[in-house]
């Protein structure tokens, strides 16, 4: 049986603090119903360091934090600090280490993901890839298991999260039935859900490109152009997306012009109306792009 301490910080998403409890509780029942040895024994706590054993499973759900200075603000507390020293006498001691969304700062301020590869919340990488260079955050993953630390991306990926932990420490059926009576999807990538202009927003250059794009998705252009019209080089902007979605050029255009196509289906375009409109002489070819980011443009990672 893993000794499982879930640290439920004042602030924390009360979303993703009831779903680290509830998949274990669910995993436990099961077990039972199953006839199996139960899995897990939990323990909450509110202060870190106050529980009483040495956790095998430590797990710290998402903060309450949607941007980059809430982050800096929940760091700098002395709860804050207290859960950094908490996390880091945990991974010392030998016990696996998981978080998510912005919970991931934490993890990172701890140096436990130094050298790893992480997954965090498509909106905060870009800061917490800046504040924590050593880390090797994966842009679109839902999930990173890297052994001894396994990192998930927004508040609803800590069920991913949770499920995957199942998986490793209670095997496949139970993690399986805990996804069906919890309705719970194993999604593969944040891709779907990200937003190229709230990104880009924060990044002047990449604002502009990102107005062109929008403004020139009718025709065909290429990259050069691209960044021609915006006053850059391609290396430049290349550059610049990368470190910002972690993505190349081209799946920048493509995203906007996904972005653009599912606007209008929405507004009740038809199908082809809306290929055209962003620039696909053969709707069959927006269908196959929609696919690929319906379905996540990578595989989970494990490293």
């Amino acid at each position: 049986m893993k000794r499982v301490v879930v640290l439920e910080l004042p602030g924390m998403l009360e979303t993703s603090v009831s779903l680290s409890r509830d998949v274990i509780r669910t995993a436990n029942r099961i077990a039972e119903a199953l006839h199996q040895p139960v899995p897990f024994a939990l323990e909450t706590v509110s202060q870190p360091g106050s529980s009483a054993v040495m956790p095998d499973l430590l797990i710290v759900p998402g903060l309450g934090c949607s941007d980059a200075s809430g982050v800096a603000t929940t760091l700098e507390s002395p709860l804050g600090r207290a859960a950094v020293e908490s996390i880091s006498a945990a991974y010392a001691g030998g016990a696996v280490v998981a978080s998510s969304c912005a919970g991931v700062a934490l993890l990172a301020e701890a140096g436990i993901l130094d050298g790893r590869q992480a997954a965090t919340s498509w909106f905060l990488r870009p800061a917490l890839a800046r504040r924590y260079p050593r880390v090797r955050f994966v842009a679109d993953a839902i999930i990173v298991d890297d052994g001894q630390c396994v990192t998930g991306g927004a508040a609803m990926a800590q069920g991913e999260l949770m499920l995957a932990l199942t998986l490793r420490y209670a095997g496949a059926e139970i993690a399986d039935l805990c996804a069906r009576y919890l309705l719970l999807d194993n999604r593969r990538s944040q891709q779907p859900y990200i937003s190229i202009s709230a990104l880009a927003v924060a990044d002047g250059l990449l604002a502009k490109a990102d107005a062109w794009v929008r403004d020139n998705l009718q025709r065909a252009f290429s990259m050069s152009e691209l960044a021609d019209a915006i006053g850059t080089t391609q290396w430049t902007l290349a550059r610049r997306l990368k470190r910002t979605f972690g993505i190349s050029t081209s799946r920048f255009v493509q995203q906007i012009r996904a972005e653009e196509a599912s606007r209008r289906l929405a507004q009740g375009a038809r199908f082809d109306e809306a290929a055209y409109a962003v620039g696909f002489a053969d709707p069959s070819a927006l269908r196959r792009l929609l696919g690929r980011l319906q379905a996540g443009f990578a595989k989970p990672r494990r490293t």
